[in-house]
């Protein structure tokens, strides 16, 4: 399965860390994806939901079972301190 960013608008708010959790929570429930990790970035009033899924159609349709807004869905490539170093 690929790995997708979801970007979603979400209004810098008090209760906008619960607004993500609730989001996130819902997409994790839907069918066709594995929710891996969400990232919020108040200052911007974005949120990023990363899932995994055979397809953007895939993502899009289970943004849609969840009522998560989309702003849009991109593939993804995550690297992470363990996966740095290329492979010799």
């Amino acid at each position: 399965m690929a790995r997708y960013l979801v970007e979603s608008y979400m209004p810098n708010r008090v209760d906008g860390v619960e607004r993500v959790r609730a989001a996130a929570q819902s997409l994790a429930r839907a069918r066709g994806v594995r929710y891996v990790r969400a990232i919020f970035v108040p200052e911007d009033e974005t949120c990023f939901h990363v899932v995994e899924a055979v397809s953007p159609a895939a993502v899009g349709a289970a943004a849609s079972q969840a009522s998560v807004p989309v702003e849009r869905i991109t593939e993804a490539v995550e690297l992470s301190r363990r996966n740095l170093k290329e492979e010799q």
